[in-house]
């Protein structure tokens, strides 16, 4: 039984941890101890500091949400799929000397023998 979509929680969790650390990025929060608290706590270092990566190379934004003109929010949802897959399997990633993130993870769902 599912109780909760992973993936909302962790969209979620990446939103208000990008959104905490501008605050403090712009002065408007002192200090970025509540900021790494709520991104530990909720995504763990791993995701926070996806998150910073993310913050400044915009991916998400530059090659799924405007790269094209979607017509409707819902077809923009639709893309997100077939995008996360080349992302993930087939988009060539210079910290990884050149191999996609999944080139990483030995056991993928669906890959365990």
């Amino acid at each position: 039984m599912q109780v909760a979509n992973p993936d909302v929680l962790g969209l979620w969790a990446f939103a208000l941890g990008t959104f905490l650390g501008n605050l403090t990025d712009t002065g408007q929060v002192s200090g970025g101890g509540l900021a790494t608290g709520v991104a530990i706590f909720l995504g763990g270092l791993a995701q926070l500091l996806a998150g910073l990566q993310e913050y400044h190379t915009r991916t998400i934004l530059d090659e799924w949400a405007y790269a094209n003109p979607y017509r409707t929010e819902q077809e923009r949802r639709d893309a997100f799929p077939a995008w996360l897959h080349g992302y993930n399997h087939h988009r060539r990633h210079t910290a990884l000397h050149g191999q996609p993130p999944a080139s990483r993870v030995p056991n993928l769902t669906g890959q365990s023998t």
